[in-house]
């Protein structure tokens, strides 16, 4: 459920008549057992009601009241609510041990959840003054203080914003299904419009010269100058463009849709298309010794020379590839919707496979100690260590969890469907 749909069923709480709890709960169409897991539920009125079921993991609770309700075996794991306020629930003597293990939790142990956006969370970033910018299906930027506080919402697109990053300069790109990206000074005013694009931009990234480049479901890519005027579109894609990065040599590679892969010099003059994929390329990378390593829906990630020449096929995967890494020991691991992680010598030979047991994983990301996090579709998200076990998992989103970002100070940010972001500690709390 996302935020939006969680403040609708709360405002039909509001609407309707009387203050009984339960049978305003019947109204709302909340689920116990999921709906009031992270939320905020401030000065809730719970007296006389029977919380059996209930599970309330790092809801903010204060100021409620629960005098004469039962609360049975309802889950106060990490919650923001006073030990003496369950305490007057009329089994609260009974569950006292319980609660007062669960409400400690909540000291160092569970995560902040930073609360603002109204739709699912597509991204974040860590700025480089330490804020953090979000975006989101809600249209909207917010910015948030390093400690997590809500800073504001920045203005720009009418519809989803699908991306955003700092420039060197300190200045916001963001881009969207407007079919626009928007240049913001460093404190958030717009500065410029770049408008060209006629789908929804699916991606930028600033260039080691200071230009902008971006792609797009329209099939192309356009370079754009540092001041945000278009200098040149890159066409030769016959579907959308999904991803594209700059090589260290100044060339850029670019992947689609359309099943191919595209060089282009430094100019952006067509220099070679790769072709092997059978299915969408979902993702591509440079490897420290100047060879390219590309993954697709195909199930198959390949191997490339330098120049675009096949090199190697990894076949393992049972589903679409999502994503690959190049660790710092020199293995290669990826991740697929088949809900495995696979490892791989630089040479492309697979070495091991680690189940999940969860749905399809969506996203990796190798953490500063070499662990790998880990997250998917179920609405987990779980630790590995370099070489390969499980040591840990992360729950509470009920849904798909989109992405995760280390932050300089070692603390964790993920994000997901329902319009949070949570703020983990650090790695050593999946153990």
């Amino acid at each position: 459920m996302t935020s939006r749909d969680m403040a609708a069923k709360i405002a039909a709480i509001e609407a309707a008549p009387g203050n009984d709890f339960v049978s305003l709960l019947k109204v709302s169409g909340l689920d116990p057992a999921q709906d009031f897991r992270f939320g905020v539920f401030k000065n809730q009125d719970f007296r006389g009601a029977d919380l059996t079921g209930f599970d309330f993991t790092c809801a903010d609770l204060s100021g409620s009241s629960f005098e004469g309700a039962t609360l049975g075996d309802a889950c106060f794991r990490g919650a923001t609510v006073g030990l003496a306020d369950l305490m007057r629930a009329t089994d609260g003597e009974l569950h006292r041990a319980r609660i007062e293990s669960d409400l400690a939790l909540g000291i160092g142990r569970l995560p902040r959840v930073l609360y603002g956006h109204l739709g699912r969370v597509l991204g974040a970033i860590e700025l480089r003054d330490g804020r953090i910018l979000s975006w989101s299906t809600d249209n909207t930027i917010r910015i948030w203080t390093a400690a997590g506080e809500d800073a504001g919402v920045l203005p720009g697109h009418a519809y989803c914003v699908t991306g955003a990053l700092e420039l060197g300069d300190g200045r916001i790109l963001s881009w969207s299904t407007d079919k626009t990206l928007r240049l913001l000074t460093a404190d958030g005013a717009e500065s410029n419009i770049l408008a060209g694009h006629t789908n929804w931009v699916e991606g930028a990234l600033e260039l080691h010269d200071g230009r902008i480049l971006s792609w797009s479901g329209d099939d192309t890519l356009r370079l754009w100058t540092p001041e945000g005027a278009s200098a040149r579109t890159l066409t030769g894609h016959t579907h959308d463009v999904t991803g594209a990065l700059e090589l260290r040599d100044g060339r850029i590679l670019s992947w689609s849709r359309d099943n191919t892969l595209r060089l282009w010099t430094p100019e952006g003059a067509p220099a070679k298309t790769l072709t092997g994929h059978t299915h969408d390329v979902t993702g591509a990378l440079e490897l420290r010794d100047g060879r390219i390593l590309s993954w697709s829906r195909d199930r198959i990630l390949r191997l490339w020379t330098a120049d675009g020449m096949s090199a190697g096929v990894l076949i393992g995967h049972g589903d679409w590839v999502t994503g690959a890494l190049e660790l710092r020991d020199g293995r290669i691991i990826s991740c697929s919707w088949d809900g495995t992680l696979r490892q791989w010598t630089i040479e492309g030979v697979q070495i091991g496979v680690l189940a999940s047991n969860g749905k399809q994983i969506t996203g990796m990301l190798e953490l500063r100690d070499g662990q790998i996090f880990t997250w998917s579709r179920d609405g987990t998200l779980r630790l590995w260590t370099s070489a390969g076990t499980q040591v840990g998992i992360l729950t509470g989103y009920s849904e798909w969890v989109t992405g995760a970002k280390q932050l300089h100070d070692g603390r964790v940010f993920s994000w997901g469907d329902r319009g949070m972001i949570w703020q983990w500690s650090g790695s050593e709390l999946l153990t």
